[in-house]
């Protein structure tokens, strides 16, 4: 059974965040599912890296998934670099 993934940014990213913001994360333009080992780190591999899943996403969903990516309200943006060169 797959296991879903945050992808580009995790709970850990806004963990600091009010509880009703953390939902912000919880889209499709986020999520991925996994096999259950590469998931929990027991098939050797690592889960794929944010710009990884940042791709793909833009790929599936075009330029929304930049404009949810910026409109968050992170003080500091993990991907602010990133993000600054798309579109």
């Amino acid at each position: 059974m797959p296991h879903m993934h945050e992808g580009i940014y995790s709970r850990r990213d806004v963990m600091a965040w009010p509880e009703d913001w953390r939902v912000l994360i919880q889209t499709p333009y986020n999520c991925i599912l996994l096999c259950r080992d590469c998931n929990l780190g027991l098939s050797g591999k690592a889960p794929p890296k944010r710009a990884l899943v940042l791709e793909h996403m833009i790929r599936r969903h075009g330029i929304s998934v930049v404009l949810w990516a910026r409109s968050l309200p992170f003080k500091e943006n993990p991907l602010a670099g990133l993000l600054q060169t798309l579109v």
